[in-house]
């Protein structure tokens, strides 16, 4: 398992998983650090979250609620891809 380290992940000081750290900045971004949906495209190029769907699907079996809408985006390559829109709305209960 990777572990987090000050100068890896989020930049913690605390032992815990790399997937950890990208749940936490998962939060961060979707959770009022932004003003609407963040794109796949966004979160691996601007939060260095390598693989979003699955930190998301991390987040949603902790209880958080977030909500994808599917969109087309392009790359900074020109290309247009297909790409999930995710929109944080809190933690389910609060």
């Amino acid at each position: 398992m990777t572990r987090c380290t000050p100068t890896k992940g989020c930049g913690c000081s605390h032992p815990g998983s790399l997937s950890a750290c990208q749940q936490l900045r998962g939060v961060r971004f979707s959770g009022g650090n932004s003003t609407g949906p963040v794109s796949t495209l966004a979160a691996r190029k601007f939060h260095d979250i390598l693989h979003p769907a699955a930190r998301v699907q991390e987040l949603r079996n902790r209880g958080h609620l977030i909500d994808t809408v599917w969109a087309d985006d392009v790359t900074a390559e020109g290309n247009v891809h297909r790409v999930a829109l995710y929109l944080y709305r809190g933690k389910a209960g609060a």
